[in-house]
């Protein structure tokens, strides 16, 4: 028996419906097949480590250069950590990572200002840009796989989410489903390359992001 999902709002329905009650956008129900008639393949059991094996003593914490900010980060960012930045449009949240970003190859991802125009703010705040790599691309992918190129990246900024996305979600950037799998994309290669991502996120006055 199949079920059908809006691949806009992620609402479900029994029966293919022209128009989502959810989220009131046309013809975006996709079909879906039930756990019992998906296949699915033998897994490689996973692997797993006791906590006393990890040395408390031991810090990779990576400093911001900014007391505040690092105080609230637990004293920097940890290798491969994705953390969201996310707030109203225009409070300084851009503004804050290019005052503290200090030390070491920075990639700085932009899908919503050019490379002039955040050169012109960098240099207005007076922040150190000589080590910052700039892009405006906005495919995921794409930036993803230009980052895993450059071996001396020591951490990524995108700015922001809702600029992102992935052709392989058929919807625009900035939907619900863009954002979950732009965010799970990011989170899955900052596990395995270990490069820290810092994420910013518009939230308008009704609190929807």
């Amino acid at each position: 028996m199949a079920y059908y999902i809006c691949s806009s709002c992620s609402y479900g329905a029994a029966s293919w419906i022209g128009k989502c009650p959810g989220c009131g956008e046309w013809n975006t129900l996709q079909q879906k097949k039930e756990e019992s008639q998906i296949v699915r393949k033998k897994s490689t059991p996973t692997q797993f480590s006791p906590l006393k094996k990890i040395d408390k003593t031991k810090s990779n914490r990576q400093s911001m250069g900014m007391f505040e900010f690092d105080r609230v980060l637990g004293g920097g960012l940890t290798p491969g950590e994705v953390v969201l930045l996310s707030g109203e449009p225009g409070i300084g949240k851009s503004t804050l990572l290019l005052q503290i970003i200090q030390n070491g190859t920075a990639i700085y991802v932009s899908g919503e200002e050019s490379l002039n125009q955040v050169q012109h703010r960098a240099e207005r705040l007076h922040a150190k840009i000589e080590h910052i790599l700039f892009s405006d691309e906005s495919n995921i992918d794409h930036i993803l796989s230009g980052v895993e190129a450059q071996k001396k990246a020591q951490l990524v900024i995108l700015d922001s989410i809702q600029t992102l996305y992935t052709e392989d979600v058929e919807t625009p950037p900035g939907s619900i489903n863009q954002i979950k799998e732009v965010m799970n994309r990011v989170i899955t290669f900052a596990k395995k390359s270990g490069i820290p991502f810092l994420v910013i996120g518009h939230v308008t006055k009704d609190g929807v992001s």
